[in-house]
């Protein structure tokens, strides 16, 4: 909705011309023009202008927020030709605007224009830009991707048609540690404020949330910060001589050695060093019979049991096949993946994040085949497992040999791009005199220098990865006095870009591929509706602020179509009352993924996508009484915020004994029913899917069938809490108290950088600092495993148990059977109903509450554990059942 408010009369009023909210009459309009002819062309054209003027001076628009003042800059009307043009500052232009907002505003201005100037031909622009420009959407113009993408699970039992199949995205978490040169120190790039900052905060929302929405929608996701927060790294190449883990065998075609590979000569790499132009990598001729093959194998000591992301990496050569094929065997599950190797060679590339087994063993390795669909050459090289700790080391004659002492996930881009082999030109760009600014130059760098030489970013170099938009998410900062949310800003840049190759196209407002760079804008546009939407409907309140064309390094470097999206502001405490909540983070993350979609749709002209479905509910996995089969069943989750959101299958993953989990099968139905083997822990995961992608997996459940069964137990997860630390906000105190309640973050997070430290809201120089103990370490929270972790436990002493499991909506819902159990281990971890989550999930529903008596009344075994048991039982009128059962 527009409104703009007059704040005085304007100059002819009182003649009857009436206002924006009255329809002057005829003998008015009669009237008027004979004003207009007695008192001259001047003096109406004055107050037309007058009238405009004050339009803008208050205009206001109830889809954002500015602090910014609006005006018009210039009003020119012509006579002869019945035309005004008016031209607006960057104030109004940072507005969404739309067909309906156009019209509106400018049947306002005609409504607010005396006659004869409001049947004029109106003309509306933002330093010099139409409006209507901003309205229109962009499309790549019939630019398509048609090749294999870079990487392909094939063993995933789906394949998103309506989602984000075959899109290629750059995707970055704002900032990092970083050497500071003058003061010879590694520094944050943004202050410690409420228990975090920005560099630590946004990992938070992208890793664990955004990327895995991406990727279950089909995309393939770019990092230029490192993405696994594993600390620990093992690397397996051929350069390591006389090296066990590598094993070559040979087939029609043997291995060959060329020069221009990775190599680990040393553990510390200095400026200008490239890991991989130190070393050779391998090649074989491709065939197309499987017994013909010659393969590769990786085999790792990891150093201790966990999970590690695994990145392979080739060379790219003239006639290398776009279908290379991988086998990730991790718990001795194997996982295909193909590899188009015409693409991304010279750097690492990433496949996606299993769980090893500590040590050196078969059941733990890559195999990389030569067989292919295609004549040509597969290449293989070193093979990475885990992030691991940084290796860079910065400094000058008088500091020598710095390195942050940090695991690399919480450095900034600008040492990952000289870790994976970008040229100096990525990461060097102020000759390495200010990491700072080469830090936010190098993630746009890295974008480009990836997709350049593809069909998204023509030009003569590049490693021609199909790289189609960049996204950079940050926390800007900012307050508010009176505690008001500060919310989201977006910023994209569509001006000229001087100094590049493309300088005669970028001039013009297009980027190397011919489209406009106000593509930017669009997608901008869909992901602040998209999250201002999605806030508001689900929160009640939220603040979209301005879109931004600025002159920014993340937005104007790379030559995509990409926005930075100042997502809230960390420096606010209202804000951080949300953003601290993981629950808010799914539903931020979510929010943007939804905004890259239509944005993606859009530009390939499809209007028909779908939203991935949200993780199932009601998750249960009951042994029967009898025989050796389990039935697991589940609720798919309704969104209300997306009508195309609904399942239309879903895959079940299951896990046995010690392995890992397998790559899934589908399911048509919320039930599945599955033998289970005696005396061997299974384990299951599920997750909905429909034709936008899979959503994010559920929690895990178990089960146990015993050789000889003498009892049956049934573990119920009802830790379902995720919050944010203890908020404080009582007028003398404002802030995060960890030391009360720490809350409960989703699995493990390196968000927090220590405990606040500074409370005092009447002190703005340092309300909200914060510590550093917290700084490098994963905190622990919710891992949605409990059920396992317990029977693990329990088996240790008691083997003669049969073992079901749920969690509490199942529990209490009685999708769970109670009959034929004799012990409830009722699971409570860290549950609290805390008063200020965002979610509430009561540790003893009034359901819950009937099924514990019923069950305990008929004789039933009762075990109950978590930290809060007395505290909710002496509240909220539970003393009574607390008494009894």
């Amino acid at each position: 909705m527009i409104r703009s408010v007059a704040t005085k009369p304007f100059p002819g009023e009182g003649f009857g011309m009436g206002t924006a909210k009255t329809k002057p009459t005829k003998w008015a309009a009669v009237f008027v023009l004979g004003v207009f002819l007695f008192c001259g062309e001047a003096h109406c054209q004055e107050a037309a202008r007058q009238r405009i003027e004050s339009y803008f001076a208050n205009y206001k628009c109830d889809s954002f927020y500015s602090t910014d003042p609006i005006r018009a800059n210039t009003v020119d009307i012509d006579e002869e030709s019945r035309a005004i043009h008016i031209d607006a500052n960057d104030g109004f232009r940072a507005q969404p605007f739309t067909s309906s907002v156009i019209g509106q505003i400018y049947s306002e201005i005609a409504r607010l224009l005396p006659q004869p100037y409001n049947t004029y031909d109106i003309r509306v622009s933002c330093l010099g830009q139409s409006i209507e420009e901003f309205a229109q959407r962009r499309a790549w113009q019939g630019i398509e991707y048609s090749g294999n993408p870079w990487v392909t699970n094939l063993s995933k039992p789906c394949a998103p048609e309506k989602g984000l199949g075959g899109t290629h995205i750059s995707l970055w978490a704002s900032h990092g540690k970083y050497y500071d040169i003058p003061t010879g120190t590694w520094k944050w790039q943004r202050p410690r404020l409420y228990c975090t900052n920005e560099d630590l905060f946004t990992q938070s929302i992208v890793i664990p949330f955004l990327i895995p929405m991406l990727e279950g929608a089909g995309a393939v996701v770019f990092s230029p910060r490192e993405r696994d927060w594993q600390r620990n790294e093992a690397i397996v190449d051929n350069d390591t001589d006389g090296s066990p883990c590598y094993l070559e065998t040979a087939g029609a075609h043997d291995w060959q050695t060329a020069w221009g590979g990775f190599a680990k000569r040393k553990s510390v790499y200095y400026d200008k060093e490239n890991p991989f132009e130190g070393g050779t990598y391998r090649y074989a001729e491709a065939t197309n019979k499987e017994s013909e093959a010659s393969t590769i194998t990786w085999k790792p000591q990891i150093p201790c049991e966990g999970d590690y992301a695994v990145y392979v990496s080739y060379a790219t050569r003239t006639a290398s096949v776009c279908d290379a094929q991988y086998i990730v065997v991790h718990q001795g599950i194997r996982s295909l993946f193909r590899v188009n190797q015409q693409m991304g060679g010279g750097t690492w590339v990433y496949l996606g994040t299993f769980h090893f087994d500590k040590g050196q063993d078969a059941s733990n390795c890559v195999i990389l085949s030569n067989q292919s669909n295609y004549r040509g050459t597969v290449t293989a090289d070193a093979v990475r497992f885990g992030g691991g700790m940084g290796n860079i080391a910065r400094g000058d004659s008088v500091h020598t040999n710095i390195r942050s002492c940090l695991p690399r996930y919480l450095e900034c881009s600008r040492y990952s791009a000289q870790w994976g082999g970008m040229p100096y030109s990525v990461y060097g760009t102020k000759d390495s005199q200010n990491d700072y600014d080469e830090d936010i130059n190098s993630r746009s760098l890295m974008t480009d220098y990836l997709a350049g030489g593809s069909v998204y970013l023509p030009c003569d170099s590049g490693l021609s990865v199909p790289i189609e938009l960049s996204l950079a998410l940050h926390s800007d900062a900012g307050y508010r006095v009176d505690n008001s949310i500060v919310g989201t800003l977006g910023i994209y840049t569509s001006g000229k870009y001087t100094g590049a190759d493309y300088e005669d196209l970028l001039a013009e407002g297009l980027y190397p591929s011919g489209i406009s760079r106000m593509a930017s804008r669009d997608l901008c546009e869909r992901i602040m509706t998209s999250i201002s939407s999605d806030m508001r409907k689900t929160l009640g309140r939220w603040t979209r602020r301005q879109l931004y064309d600025k002159n920014y390094s993340e937005s104007r470097v790379p030559d995509v179509p990409g926005v930075i999206v100042e997502m809230l502001a960390h420096q606010n405490f209202a804000d951080m009352r949300y953003g601290h909540d993981p629950w808010f983070k799914f539903l931020l993350a979510r929010a943007v993924y939804k905004g890259a979609l239509g944005f993606v749709s859009q530009m390939h002209g499809r209007t028909d996508y779908v939203v991935q479905p949200l993780p199932v509910s009601s998750f249960a996995a009951i042994l029967d009484a009898e025989g050796d089969s389990a039935t697991l069943s589940w609720q798919p989750r309704r969104d209300p915020l997306e009508p195309t959101a609904e399942p239309a299958y879903y895959i079940l993953y299951t896990a046995r004994g010690r392995g890992d989990y397998d790559n899934g099968r589908r399911v048509f139905s919320r039930r599945a029913r599955l033998k289970v083997a005696k005396g061997e822990l299974t384990r299951f995961k599920v997750s909905a899917v429909n034709e936008g992608g899979e959503s994010l997996r559920s929690e895990e459940l178990c089960v146990y069938l015993p050789k000889v069964r003498d009892k049956a137990a049934l573990m119920v997860n009802a830790f379902r809490r995720l919050a944010s630390p203890q908020p404080v906000d009582n007028g003398q105190a404002l802030g995060f108290d960890i030391s009360q309640d720490p809350g409960v973050v989703f699995q493990h997070c390196p968000c927090f950088c220590g405990k606040q430290t500074a409370f005092d809201p009447s002190n703005r120089r340092t309300l909200g600092d914060s510590g550093t103990e917290y700084e490098g370490l994963l905190v622990a929270g919710n891992t949605f495993d409990y059920p396992t972790l317990h029977a693990k436990d329990l088996l240790a002493y008691y083997q003669n148990i049969a073992i079901s499991s749920c969690s509490s909506e199942a529990f209490a819902d009685g999708s769970a059977e109670t009959r034929g159990i004799d012990l409830i281990d009722y699971i409570l971890g860290a549950q609290r109903d805390d008063g200020y989550s965002l979610t509430s999930s009561p540790s003893f529903s009034p359901d819950v509450r009937t099924r514990l008596t019923d069950f305990t009344q008929r004789g039933g075994a009762l075990l109950m554990s978590g930290a809060y048991i007395s505290e909710e039982l002496q509240s909220k009128g539970l003393q009574d059942f607390g008494r009894r059962v």
